[in-house]
């Protein structure tokens, strides 16, 4: 995303005064340079707040009281816009009054560099949901949530791109973390969630097939249960639909052979349709069925004799079982008790006399209560070995449960057996020509069939539909992934950064590489390839080596995401970093601007001095389309020579108690302070 910062603007509240106007190139290395309390480290609050942000952390007191809009304006796109918001004063809540105007031609709203504006501003004015979606849009941002790091649906929004814009103090030598904009676990999960997007190992369009994937894969789980349960529920009536098929060779009206054991209820229900059809075209007596009769009752008996006989061997099995448990506990109780019972005196004895007392003679000798001692030494380790053998002692119970559960239903299917034995046998159905019973037994078996529960063909069409366009999303995907190639694209990201790495002043640089995979974590992992080491960037130390770390994996980021439209991917991040102090690292106790070394003896100021030679080769390398803005404590002595530097303004002289020298210069202007 093509974004920049043109200016900052501050509308006073008293409108007698003039707007506080700060420009910026947008395609150097911009620097604020002054003393402390200023109103530099203001500067990212104020532009953050202006684009979105819901929390009002411009500090309180004097800024906010004396602001009464917030502006910036900015170049998206190619197109200038301005945004203004009203400052939250001295409330714990941001305003959610936007004012939003797009610029299309230069010169055009030049009231916006007065206060007039602010008399008509009705007619700029927005809310944060608007002003958040026209980013969104510019950015290319859609709105779909995500579910993938916590319960929570999360949405990625231009908002989400903040973490990589912004350095403040408190995290630009921070060897806990990188990111800005990572102090809940909400704003955790959205970086992780948007991190892949802005990488480009992830697309829109990977995370819509993904979804729609997940969505069909649920219906076809539906589906398939709900076709199983049917089925469960049809093939359930296999047995008294069997006992109708006996009923039928009964009555003469088939002579086919069904196994009990092996048959289904689709290949029964077809054979007893061919029994109804047969009979409602008066077609009652099937030649052959007799002998089919005779057949077919003596299969089931001897099914049944086979049936019995494994019955008794699987209650035997119990039965051993059972016995050998009892005959185990009995045993066991018997042996313990008996050792236990033998050993027993040892202690009575041991504490009658004295250690070389004899306790049988009361003659002073050692061999007596040495034996003793052995003794109870082998009854401890008795007990010992007593104790883990109740704990690892032999179980049956999951052959006793299985044995049980066989029995149950080898005893159903016995009883099953009997059923259709009995219709065979039975006298009251002996005259096979009797046309009332055949009849009666059409009708009955007729509407059972009807009433069978059966899988309705819309399902199996339904899961056939769902399961072709579940096939062709899948090649789909995949063929994305390998378009879309994480391994591939952190590999690119570790060699932009190392770019960096190897020009700023870090311990064993030539050696080490940051290491990014934000589905495992968020922050960077160094690899050091001379140790074969991979650790944290806390694990380290030096506030400096965090501080270039820190440096070196924004300015490669910014660089892979400014070279993403060369291999047709979008850019999600706007344009612009800003860094507040880094040289914090190497100054931490100036004083009124000074530095505390010489420049001839400061290795310091050489290593201040680098930060901004690389960050001008950054420039360089991303063609002067991507802004820095570095806000510092340092004097502009620091970066002479440097190409690609423009000094914004110098934020120093002095104040003291409310007199302020000719060259006094901050954030507010001193004539507001009158």
């Amino acid at each position: 995303m093509n974004l920049t910062i043109k200016n900052i603007i501050l509308y006073p509240v008293d409108e007698d005064k003039k707007p506080r106007i700060i420009p910026f190139s947008e395609s150097e290395v911009n620097v604020i340079t002054g003393y402390s309390k200023r109103g530099k480290s203001s500067i990212i609050e104020i532009i953050d707040y202006c684009l979105g942000n819901s929390e009002p952390n411009i500090p309180i007191g004097l800024i906010r009281n004396l602001v009464k809009v917030f502006a910036i304006k900015v170049n998206i796109n190619a197109t200038d816009y301005f945004i203004g918001r009203e400052s939250p004063g001295d409330s714990g809540r941001s305003s959610d009054v936007f004012y939003f105007v797009e610029i299309l031609k230069k010169g055009e709203y030049s009231e916006l560099n007065t206060n007039h504006w602010m008399k008509d501003s009705d007619k700029f004015r927005i809310n944060r949901e608007s002003l958040v979606s026209i980013l969104n849009y510019e950015g290319k941002f859609q709105n779909i949530e995500e579910s993938v790091y916590s319960d929570k649906k999360i949405t990625v929004s231009f908002r989400s791109t903040s973490s990589f814009l912004f350095q403040p103090q408190n995290i630009i030598a921070n060897g806990n973390t990188i990111f800005y904009k990572t102090d809940s676990f909400y704003n955790i999960d959205r970086l992780k969630t948007f991190f892949p997007l802005a990488l480009g190992y992830k697309s829109y369009e990977l995370i819509i097939l993904k979804e729609q994937i997940d969505f069909l894969e649920n219906e076809e789980r539906k589906i398939q249960s709900k076709i199983e349960d049917l089925q469960s529920r049809y093939e359930n009536w296999q047995s008294e639909l069997y006992e109708y098929y006996s009923e039928a060779i009964s009555l003469g009206l088939t002579k086919n052979d069904i196994n009990i054991n092996s048959s289904n209820v689709d290949l029964i229900k077809k054979e007893i349709e061919q029994v109804i059809f047969n009979a409602r075209n008066e077609k009652l007596y099937v030649e052959g069925s007799g002998l089919r009769y005779s057949e077919k009752l003596n299969e089931l008996e001897s099914e049944r004799t086979v049936m019995i006989r494994k019955l008794g061997e699987l209650k035997t099995d119990l039965n051993k079982i059972l016995k050998f448990e009892s005959t185990k506990t009995v045993y066991f109780e018997t042996v313990t008790n008996e050792v236990e019972n033998r050993l027993k005196p040892i202690d009575w004895f041991l504490s009658k006399k004295g250690e070389n007392i004899c306790p049988f003679c009361d003659s002073k000798s050692d061999t007596a209560l040495h034996n003793l001692q052995l003794l109870r030494e082998a009854r401890d380790n008795n007990r010992l070995l007593i104790r883990g053998k109740e704990s690892d002692s032999l179980s049956f119970e999951k052959e006793k449960s299985e044995l049980k559960r066989s029995i149950r239903i080898q005893e159903r299917q016995i009883v099953e057996f009997d059923k259709n034995i009995n219709l065979l046998v039975d006298k009251k159905v002996s005259h096979q020509k009797s046309y009332q019973k055949v009849y009666e037994y059409v009708g009955k078996v007729s509407n059972f069939i009807t009433n069978l529960p059966t899988v309705d063909n819309k399902y199996n069409q339904g899961l056939t539909k769902i399961q072709i366009e579940l096939s062709t999303k899948r090649k789909k995907l995949n063929k994305l992934k390998k378009q879309f190639d994480k391994d591939f694209t952190l590999s690119k990201v570790t060699k932009s950064i190392k770019t960096y790495v190897d020009l700023l002043p870090i311990e064993n640089r030539k050696f080490c590489n940051v290491l990014l995979d934000p589905d495992k974590y968020l922050g960077i992992k160094v690899e050091d390839k001379k140790n074969k080491t991979s650790t944290f960037l806390n694990k380290i130390g030096s506030g400096s080596n965090y501080m270039c770390y820190h440096l070196a994996t924004m300015l490669g980021l910014h660089e892979y995401f400014h070279k993403l439209n060369e291999v047709n991917k979008i850019n999600y991040v706007p344009s612009f970093l800003i860094l507040d102090q880094p040289s914090q690292v190497y100054y931490p106790e100036r004083k009124e601007g000074k530095l505390k070394l010489t420049e001839e003896e400061s290795e310091d100021l050489i290593n201040t001095k680098k930060i901004f030679e690389v960050c001008s080769k950054f420039i360089e390398r991303t063609k002067n389309k991507v802004q820095i803005i570095i806000l510092e404590h340092a004097s502009k002595e620091t970066w002479k020579g440097v190409k690609n530097i423009n000094l914004v303004e110098e934020w120093r002289g002095k104040e003291i108690d409310g007199t302020f020298s000719d060259d006094y210069n901050a954030l507010i202007p001193k004539d507001w302070l009158y």
